[in-house]
């Protein structure tokens, strides 16, 4: 009973943890990414019957705008525009959607989780205690970012539900029961039709994404390594029948098979895509024109467009990115690969490469984009193959191992939290939980171009990644308060040399730039008379890292990057609250052929008499490329001064 009261407490505080991340960063009332598309998929099967992007989804849409509602994938096929994502979610979604609106798709996800969940603690009672299966189902979720994504309105959680119940079925039985074990569920997974259900559960998932098809290639090895040939085959046969299924499907609904494969655009509020959607004028063309321009996907192939360095830049990072890192997301499925490969046997082995060959193609196909995508939290492609790790060890972990995974589990917890809140309504991205804590350590992504949140600019040629929110930034400059932390920034550049420059203004008489990096900080004054307009210059620490890979434009090009991260943080001395305007100017000096000048006419008096008033007439050409602006981060001021002729002005 104790332990059973320890599992509910750690479920409990998991469900706080993550509830109160999504409450910072206000997840339960926005969408990101695909699950724009699913929703809209869900609504359009519940109300119209069908997948087809028409004039009552298109209608919905603009009902719905904002909060990423309208971000759609779509495909062009023989039968129209439909939408363009797998089918089997949305279906099983539609009439959770009908009934409770998007939170349906929540609802759905508890479900079915659930369900597996149960099926997967019936398994682990026939291995152990109730309460030590408990405790360990709880760590498997909890200490993950499984729980998370409960509040996905897309099929990632589904995935995870399939695969867990699936493996469980097939091979829960083939581990040894101890000889008092005691389950609820223990006799589903013994059922003589156990192995069928998991069968069409994983046929179902392989027509989710086709990588899922090792999981399901696992199963049939297995069972053949333990002589259940007939078994074996029947597994192969129902998984295929119900892939079949949903292919026929697909095909009905859609007019394409795959709908990665098909000609597929996607469409966004930010990318003002979405102007061939609202537009009712110009959508038809404005669609025809975003379907030739961006095939999305359809170009990925059989076989693999090797890139050794992305690859291996990915893959550094899907264990010890800030982003995806196994340490951060998925502390759970070290501690079970470990005593997988401690406490091995042929099961333990076969799904363990399974999972490898799993990781292993999003890292050689898809090398930029091996995370999932800009709205991730974790790496979302590795969720599907996680529950396999489950089920890999021949021995269960033991308390001690429980307990270590819990302590690391607690300090990323600790360390998302601070950060969501001291990020504030500054950023309630998806990644505000990366700002702050151990999270700081561990390397910023270094191929994902468009992180949800990203604050990316390519200035003086250079590429500045402002790695937190305390900024606001603007076309060409950024502002820094005194009442603010220290922002971080990370520059990118291929010069030999380190000098950077940067043009800062205020409208304050007297503030101060205090610059830290791993070299240590110094304090640079800035002063002026009538406001602050001041080139500082700042050789910083030497480079520590080079990076051939940092973003899209030049991955394929293999130049060395050097990678600086330093802070900077603006400070009053009289304690008074300000703000200073700041453009990163990289290796140049304040670049003067923005402001060339001509004059064209300037008539002066030879004579003018004392106490009298002159006009005088001078016209000036703006020879530059910049608009004369007092307000811009670099700003310009018109004067006039008149001298009395052969006498230096003072």
């Amino acid at each position: 009973m104790k332990n059973h009261r320890l599992s509910l407490l750690l479920a409990v505080a998991v469900a706080v943890v993550f509830g109160t991340l999504g409450i910072l960063r206000d997840s339960w009332n926005s969408v990101t990414g695909d699950e724009g598309t699913y929703l809209a998929m869900a609504s359009s099967l519940a109300f119209d019957g069908d997948l087809e992007f028409a004039g009552a989804d298109l209608a919905r849409l603009e009902a719905g705008r904002g909060g990423g509602r309208v971000t759609l994938s779509l495909q062009r096929t023989h039968r129209g525009v439909r939408f363009s994502k797998p089918i089997l979610y949305p279906l099983v979604a539609a009439p959770f959607y009908r009934v409770f609106g998007e939170w349906g798709l929540v609802l759905l996800n508890l479900v079915v989780l659930g369900g597996a969940l149960w099926l997967t603690l019936g398994y682990l009672e026939r291995r152990t205690t109730p309460s030590e299966a408990a405790l360990l189902l709880v760590t498997f979720v909890g200490v993950s970012v499984v729980f998370p994504y409960v509040g996905w309105k897309t099929f990632d959680l589904f995935q995870v539900a399939l695969s867990l119940a699936g493996l469980v079925l097939c091979l829960g039985a083939l581990r040894p029961a101890t000889e008092d074990s005691k389950g609820r569920a223990r006799w589903v997974v013994e059922h003589i039709y156990a192995p069928w259900c998991g069968a069409i559960l994983l046929g179902l998932l392989v027509s989710i994404r086709y990588p899922n098809a090792l999981l399901l290639l696992a199963v049939v090895a297995i069972l053949l390594s333990v002589q259940e040939r007939k078994r074996a085959l029947g597994v192969a046969v129902l998984a295929a029948a119900a892939f079949g299924l949903i292919l026929v499907l697909t095909w009905f609904s859609s007019g394409a098979f795959n709908p990665y494969k098909a000609d597929r655009a996607s469409f966004s509020p930010t990318a003002g895509d979405l102007l061939a959607l609202f537009d009712p004028i110009d959508s038809k063309a404005g669609l025809e024109a975003h379907f030739k321009s961006n095939r999305a996907t359809s170009s990925l192939g059989a076989a693999p467009r090797i890139k050794p360095r992305v690859s291996l830049y990915s893959a550094l990072y899907f264990f010890i990115g800030r982003h995806t890192g196994l340490i951060f997301y998925f502390p759970c499925a070290l501690m079970l690969t470990f005593y997988a490969l401690r406490y091995r046997d042929r099961m333990g082995v076969i799904l363990l490469l399974a999972v490898a060959g799993s990781v292993t193609f999003y890292l050689l196909w898809l090398p930029h984009n091996y995370f999932g995508g800009a709205g991730f939290l974790g790496n979302r492609y590795f969720l599907s193959a996680y529950p396999a790790l489950l089920l890999a060890p021949l021995r269960l972990p033991s308390r001690r191992f429980l307990a270590g995974v819990w302590i690391v589990g607690a300090l990323v917890a600790i360390s998302a939290l601070g950060s969501a809140a001291q990020a504030g309504g500054l950023d309630q991205s998806s990644q505000n939980h990366t700002y702050a804590g151990v999270f700081r350590y561990f390397p910023y992504e270094s191929t994902a171009s468009d992180l949800d949140g990203s604050r990316d600019r390519f200035w003086a040629k250079e590429l500045t990644r402002f790695v937190d929110p305390f900024v606001q930034l603007k076309a060409e400059n950024f502002y820094l308060w005194t009442n603010s932390p220290a922002t971080e920034l990370e520059v990118a550049h291929l010069r030999t040399d380190a000098v950077m420059r940067f043009w800062v203004s205020s409208e304050e008489e007297k503030l101060e730039i205090v610059y830290s990096d791993r070299g240590g900080s110094r304090t640079i004054p800035l002063a002026g008379r009538r406001g602050i307009r001041q080139i500082i210059e700042i050789e910083p620490a030497s480079s520590w890292r080079y990076h051939p890979l940092w973003f899209r434009n030049v991955w394929d090009h293999g130049l060395p990057y050097h990678v600086r991260t330093y802070r900077l943080r603006l400070v009053s001395p009289s304690g008074k609250t300000a703000k200073a305007s700041i453009r990163y100017l990289g290796h140049d000096q304040l670049p003067t052929f923005l402001f060339g000048s001509r004059v064209l006419q300037a008539a002066l008096p030879a004579e003018v008499v004392g106490g009298s008033v002159t006009t005088v007439s001078v016209k000036i050409q703006n020879m530059g490329s910049d608009n004369w602006d007092s307000t811009s981060d670099l700003p310009v001021f018109l004067s006039y001064r008149i001298s009395r002729a052969g006498i230096e002005d003072p």
